[in-house]
Protein backbone atom coordinates (compact mmCIF):
# COMPACT_ATOMS: atom_id res chain seq x y z
CA UNK A 1 0.00 0.00 0.00
CA UNK A 2 1.10 3.37 -1.16
CA UNK A 3 0.19 6.94 0.01
CA UNK A 4 -3.19 6.32 1.36
CA UNK A 5 -6.78 5.08 1.03
CA UNK A 6 -10.03 5.74 0.32
CA UNK A 7 -12.62 4.88 2.32
CA UNK A 8 -16.44 4.28 1.70
CA UNK A 9 -19.05 3.06 3.18
CA UNK A 10 -20.62 0.46 1.70
CA UNK A 11 -24.00 -0.29 3.80
CA UNK A 12 -23.02 -2.11 6.65
CA UNK A 13 -19.28 -1.99 5.93
CA UNK A 14 -16.19 0.50 6.38
CA UNK A 15 -14.23 0.01 2.98
CA UNK A 16 -10.61 1.00 2.84
CA UNK A 17 -9.04 1.06 -0.72
CA UNK A 18 -5.61 2.06 -1.98
CA UNK A 19 -5.31 5.15 -3.78
CA UNK A 20 -3.27 3.22 -6.21
CA UNK A 21 -5.60 0.61 -6.68
CA UNK A 22 -6.87 0.36 -10.06
CA UNK A 23 -10.66 1.60 -10.89
CA UNK A 24 -12.33 -1.63 -12.03
CA UNK A 25 -10.99 -3.54 -9.36
CA UNK A 26 -12.25 -1.26 -6.65
CA UNK A 27 -15.64 -1.05 -8.39
CA UNK A 28 -15.77 -5.09 -8.49
CA UNK A 29 -14.67 -5.11 -4.39
CA UNK A 30 -17.23 -2.73 -3.81
CA UNK A 31 -19.93 -4.10 -5.72
CA UNK A 32 -19.39 -7.51 -4.95
CA UNK A 33 -19.58 -6.36 -1.49
CA UNK A 34 -22.58 -4.74 -1.30
CA UNK A 35 -24.51 -7.59 -3.36
CA UNK A 36 -23.27 -10.04 -0.78
CA UNK A 37 -24.77 -7.53 2.11
CA UNK A 38 -27.84 -7.30 0.30
CA UNK A 39 -28.70 -11.16 -0.52
CA UNK A 40 -27.85 -11.86 3.09
CA UNK A 41 -30.49 -9.16 4.42
CA UNK A 42 -33.05 -10.51 2.29
CA UNK A 43 -31.96 -14.16 2.97
CA UNK A 44 -32.00 -13.63 6.43
CA UNK A 45 -34.66 -12.07 6.52
CA UNK A 46 -36.78 -14.83 5.00
CA UNK A 47 -35.23 -17.58 6.11
CA UNK A 48 -32.97 -16.68 9.60
CA UNK A 49 -29.87 -18.97 10.32
CA UNK A 50 -27.97 -18.81 13.52
CA UNK A 51 -25.78 -16.17 11.60
CA UNK A 52 -25.88 -13.79 9.11
CA UNK A 53 -22.64 -13.93 8.17
CA UNK A 54 -23.31 -17.37 6.72
CA UNK A 55 -25.21 -15.77 4.30
CA UNK A 56 -23.23 -12.92 3.38
CA UNK A 57 -19.90 -15.28 3.27
CA UNK A 58 -21.86 -17.66 1.34
CA UNK A 59 -22.73 -15.33 -1.54
CA UNK A 60 -18.67 -13.98 -1.60
CA UNK A 61 -17.72 -17.49 -1.82
CA UNK A 62 -19.24 -17.86 -5.40
CA UNK A 63 -16.05 -15.57 -6.43
CA UNK A 64 -14.13 -14.83 -4.04
CA UNK A 65 -11.57 -17.63 -2.61
CA UNK A 66 -11.43 -17.40 1.54
CA UNK A 67 -8.52 -18.50 3.26
CA UNK A 68 -7.05 -17.30 7.08
CA UNK A 69 -10.49 -17.64 8.25
CA UNK A 70 -10.37 -17.37 12.00
CA UNK A 71 -13.41 -17.36 14.71
CA UNK A 72 -14.35 -16.49 17.96
CA UNK A 73 -16.85 -16.49 20.18
CA UNK A 74 -16.46 -13.88 23.04
CA UNK A 75 -19.09 -14.14 26.23
CA UNK A 76 -19.62 -10.89 27.66
CA UNK A 77 -18.91 -10.92 31.51
CA UNK A 78 -22.62 -10.39 33.10
CA UNK A 79 -23.40 -7.03 34.02
CA UNK A 80 -20.43 -5.70 31.61
CA UNK A 81 -20.45 -3.01 28.97
CA UNK A 82 -18.78 -3.40 26.07
CA UNK A 83 -17.86 -2.18 22.67
CA UNK A 84 -17.53 -3.60 19.84
CA UNK A 85 -14.47 -1.80 18.93
CA UNK A 86 -12.53 -3.81 22.46
CA UNK A 87 -14.33 -7.09 20.95
CA UNK A 88 -12.20 -6.70 17.54
CA UNK A 89 -9.01 -6.06 19.45
CA UNK A 90 -9.81 -9.29 21.75
CA UNK A 91 -10.18 -11.07 18.53
CA UNK A 92 -6.93 -9.64 16.68
CA UNK A 93 -4.81 -10.77 19.70
CA UNK A 94 -4.97 -14.20 18.04
CA UNK A 95 -4.12 -13.33 14.60
CA UNK A 96 -1.16 -13.06 12.82
CA UNK A 97 0.35 -9.69 12.46
CA UNK A 98 0.42 -9.44 8.66
CA UNK A 99 -3.39 -10.12 9.14
CA UNK A 100 -4.14 -7.94 12.35
CA UNK A 101 -2.33 -5.26 12.27
CA UNK A 102 -3.67 -3.26 9.15
CA UNK A 103 -6.77 -4.43 10.53
CA UNK A 104 -6.40 -3.28 13.80
CA UNK A 105 -5.41 0.47 12.81
CA UNK A 106 -8.21 0.58 10.30
CA UNK A 107 -10.80 -0.40 12.77
CA UNK A 108 -9.45 2.18 15.39
CA UNK A 109 -9.80 4.68 12.81
CA UNK A 110 -13.52 4.07 11.97
CA UNK A 111 -14.00 3.68 15.92
CA UNK A 112 -12.95 7.56 15.59
CA UNK A 113 -15.28 8.72 13.30
CA UNK A 114 -17.85 11.47 14.63
CA UNK A 115 -21.29 9.76 14.77
CA UNK A 116 -22.82 13.20 13.20
CA UNK A 117 -21.34 12.14 9.98
CA UNK A 118 -22.90 11.26 6.88
CA UNK A 119 -20.99 8.20 6.57
CA UNK A 120 -21.36 7.06 10.32
CA UNK A 121 -25.25 7.67 9.54
CA UNK A 122 -25.77 5.36 6.84
CA UNK A 123 -23.51 3.20 8.80
CA UNK A 124 -26.15 3.08 11.46
CA UNK A 125 -28.90 2.73 9.67
CA UNK A 126 -27.68 -0.52 7.95
CA UNK A 127 -26.24 -2.35 10.90
CA UNK A 128 -29.40 -3.66 13.08
CA UNK A 129 -31.83 -6.21 11.35
CA UNK A 130 -34.90 -4.94 10.32
CA UNK A 131 -38.57 -6.53 9.48
CA UNK A 132 -39.57 -6.29 5.90
CA UNK A 133 -41.40 -3.03 5.11
CA UNK A 134 -41.46 -0.17 7.71
CA UNK A 135 -42.15 -1.43 10.84
CA UNK A 136 -38.99 -2.02 13.29
CA UNK A 137 -38.93 -5.14 15.59
CA UNK A 138 -40.26 -5.08 18.38
CA UNK A 139 -37.74 -3.26 21.15
CA UNK A 140 -37.98 -6.28 23.50
CA UNK A 141 -36.95 -8.49 20.75
CA UNK A 142 -32.98 -8.86 20.53
CA UNK A 143 -32.34 -7.98 16.88
CA UNK A 144 -29.13 -8.97 15.00
CA UNK A 145 -26.58 -6.38 14.51
CA UNK A 146 -23.25 -7.05 12.85
CA UNK A 147 -20.39 -4.58 11.79
CA UNK A 148 -17.73 -4.76 8.79
CA UNK A 149 -14.41 -3.57 8.49
CA UNK A 150 -12.67 -4.71 4.70
CA UNK A 151 -9.29 -3.34 3.85
CA UNK A 152 -8.30 -3.71 0.16
CA UNK A 153 -4.97 -5.44 -0.92
CA UNK A 154 -3.44 -6.05 -4.04
CA UNK A 155 -3.70 -7.82 -6.21
CA UNK A 156 -7.55 -8.21 -6.40
CA UNK A 157 -8.26 -9.66 -2.54
CA UNK A 158 -9.11 -8.24 0.94
CA UNK A 159 -9.23 -8.90 4.60
CA UNK A 160 -12.21 -8.93 6.27
CA UNK A 161 -13.75 -8.37 10.31
CA UNK A 162 -16.90 -9.33 10.84
CA UNK A 163 -18.47 -8.39 14.41
CA UNK A 164 -22.18 -10.18 14.70
CA UNK A 165 -24.24 -10.09 17.84
CA UNK A 166 -28.01 -9.71 18.86
CA UNK A 167 -28.81 -7.01 21.41
CA UNK A 168 -32.04 -5.37 22.70
CA UNK A 169 -30.61 -1.60 22.49
CA UNK A 170 -31.15 0.36 19.36
CA UNK A 171 -27.92 1.00 17.55
CA UNK A 172 -26.91 4.80 18.50
CA UNK A 173 -23.49 7.26 17.58
CA UNK A 174 -20.98 5.52 16.28
CA UNK A 175 -21.93 1.63 16.42
CA UNK A 176 -18.04 0.64 17.08
CA UNK A 177 -17.79 2.66 19.80
CA UNK A 178 -21.57 2.52 21.63
CA UNK A 179 -21.72 0.50 24.44
CA UNK A 180 -23.59 -2.41 24.81
CA UNK A 181 -25.01 -4.10 28.17
CA UNK A 182 -24.51 -7.75 28.31
CA UNK A 183 -27.66 -8.57 30.22
CA UNK A 184 -29.70 -6.71 26.89
CA UNK A 185 -27.83 -9.08 24.56
CA UNK A 186 -28.90 -12.97 23.26
CA UNK A 187 -26.07 -15.09 23.41
CA UNK A 188 -22.58 -14.61 22.57
CA UNK A 189 -20.74 -11.92 19.97
CA UNK A 190 -19.49 -13.55 17.12
CA UNK A 191 -16.29 -12.57 15.85
CA UNK A 192 -14.35 -13.58 12.24
CA UNK A 193 -11.82 -12.39 10.33
CA UNK A 194 -10.75 -13.55 6.75
CA UNK A 195 -8.49 -13.10 3.73
CA UNK A 196 -9.51 -13.34 0.35
CA UNK A 197 -8.84 -12.83 -3.14
CA UNK A 198 -11.24 -12.31 -6.12
CA UNK A 199 -11.41 -15.33 -9.22
CA UNK A 200 -11.61 -13.56 -12.15
CA UNK A 201 -12.73 -15.96 -14.01
CA UNK A 202 -15.30 -16.51 -11.59
CA UNK A 203 -16.44 -13.13 -10.85
CA UNK A 204 -16.34 -12.91 -14.94
CA UNK A 205 -19.60 -15.12 -15.11
CA UNK A 206 -21.01 -12.69 -12.69
CA UNK A 207 -20.28 -9.23 -13.30
CA UNK A 208 -22.72 -7.66 -15.62
CA UNK A 209 -25.61 -9.42 -13.62
CA UNK A 210 -24.38 -7.63 -10.21
CA UNK A 211 -23.55 -4.38 -11.42
CA UNK A 212 -27.32 -4.36 -13.23
CA UNK A 213 -29.38 -5.70 -9.85
CA UNK A 214 -27.12 -3.32 -7.39
CA UNK A 215 -28.04 -0.36 -9.62
CA UNK A 216 -30.93 0.93 -8.01
CA UNK A 217 -29.42 0.29 -4.92
CA UNK A 218 -25.92 1.92 -4.56
CA UNK A 219 -26.70 5.76 -4.31
CA UNK A 220 -28.88 4.63 -0.71
CA UNK A 221 -26.28 2.33 0.36
CA UNK A 222 -22.63 3.66 -0.74
CA UNK A 223 -20.79 6.54 0.12
CA UNK A 224 -17.52 8.00 -0.23
CA UNK A 225 -15.45 9.82 2.52
CA UNK A 226 -14.35 12.71 1.10
CA UNK A 227 -10.96 12.50 3.26
CA UNK A 228 -8.00 10.16 2.05
CA UNK A 229 -6.39 8.19 4.82
CA UNK A 230 -2.88 8.75 5.41
CA UNK A 231 -1.33 5.87 6.49
CA UNK A 232 1.59 7.55 8.12
CA UNK A 233 -1.52 8.37 10.87
CA UNK A 234 -2.83 4.72 10.55
CA UNK A 235 -0.65 1.80 10.13
CA UNK A 236 2.15 0.81 12.59
CA UNK A 237 5.84 2.31 10.84
CA UNK A 238 6.87 -1.36 10.46
CA UNK A 239 3.30 -2.14 8.23
CA UNK A 240 3.49 1.63 5.81
CA UNK A 241 4.43 1.18 2.36
CA UNK A 242 4.53 -2.67 2.34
Amino acid sequence: MNNGCSVFTVAAAIVFVPVDYEESAADDLKNSILFAQLVANKRFLKKPKAYWFVDYAGVLDDFWVRSVKYRQDITLEKNSSTTPIQWASQLMAHGSDDEVLPLAAFSEWVARLPATSPEVNLLRSQVQEVNVGEERLASATAKTTHLLVILAQKPASMICLCLEFKTRQTVEGNPWTQHFQADLMDGHVSARYFRARLSETLYALYRDAIAAKIKERVSGNVLSFAEVVDLSTVLPREERGS
